[in-house]
Formats: structure tokens, C-alpha cells, sequence
């Protein structure tokens, strides 16, 4: 293992940096550490194909393909521009849920955190009904229907911000 560690220094040390032959990379510029394993360097470094297996972190960001998946150490995750989904597109947490509209009731409130007056609501019954949704205030949604019904009405909601 040592003798391969020496030789990747010793070719690292022959490599010259891209627009400045003259500058070599000496030792102090790259670094393979014995103890991490990591191999670091002073400047940006530019790799045509890379393949990784198992784990990727980049800053924040850490890709799993052994999890399928994508995470931040910030919880979250922003996009600029448009998302494309092939396959099915799962929503977990609070942001969906379900209710249950009593008997008789025209309408139900939900309490919601992720709910602001500028959020859209999506309801569907789970039977053949005509339902709305409106955020009235921060933190709360309501449900409504035309007319009551006379039985209890099982309904599917997601918050999208």
C-alpha cells in the first residue's frame, strides 16, 4: 500500500498545471493522506471522468448510489429552473396528507406549518366528490365542499409552496 501511495506522489509531483507549464506540482501543492486516504489539493482540479462509488459529498450536498440518494446538510434542497421527474413523484412529510370532512360539515380547517397565503392547496375525495381548498392565514387551510353530505368524506391534501 505504501509503495502505491509513493508512486501516485511521484507522478503527481511530475504532473505541470494546465496554461502554466512551468509551474510543476511539487509536494506541497497535492497531498495524499495516509491517515484519510483523502487526496487534497490547493487548487481547483478538473477531472473529465470521474466514477464514484458509494458515497459523494460536495460541500453541503452528499450523493449515496449504494441509498439512491441525495441530501443536504441543510435539510434542504432549492432548484433553479425546472424539474423533470421520469417515474412517479413521492411527497413525504407534512407537506400531504389526509382528512376526514364529518357528516354534515360543509367545511374543515387544517393546521398546517408550511401553509402561507401565497400557497396552493390540492384536495381530492377519495370517492366521487367535488372538493375545494384555499389557504386563509399562515399555518391553516380549509377545506370546503358545495353542499353537505350525510356521510363522513375521506380526502387526500398537498401544500405546494
Amino acid at each position: 500500500m505504501r509503495e502505491q501511495i509513493a508512486s501516485i506522489s511521484a507522478q503527481l509531483a511530475t504532473l505541470q498545471i494546465q496554461n502554466n507549464p512551468a509551474a510543476s506540482l511539487s509536494a506541497e501543492l497535492w497531498q495524499y493522506a495516509t491517515e484519510s486516504g483523502k487526496l487534497t489539493s490547493i487548487f481547483d482540479v478538473q477531472v473529465p471522468s470521474l466514477t464514484v462509488t458509494g458515497k459523494l459529498q460536495v460541500g453541503l450536498l452528499s450523493f449515496d448510489d449504494l441509498e439512491a440518494s441525495l441530501s443536504s446538510l441543510t435539510g434542504e434542497i432549492t432548484i433553479k429552473g425546472d424539474l423533470a421527474v421520469t417515474g412517479s413523484l413521492k411527497v413525504l412529510g407534512s407537506s400531504a396528507g389526509k382528512a376526514t370532512i364529518p357528516a354534515n360539515s360543509l367545511s374543515l380547517s387544517i393546521q398546517n406549518n408550511l401553509v402561507s397565503s401565497q400557497s396552493a392547496v390540492f384536495v381530492s375525495a377519495e370517492e366521487a366528490q367535488t372538493v375545494g381548498a384555499k389557504a386563509t392565514e399562515s399555518g391553516k387551510f380549509v377545506i370546503s365542499l358545495p353542499a353537505s353530505l350525510p356521510a363522513d368524506l375521506k380526502v387526500n391534501w398537498w401544500i405546494v409552496n
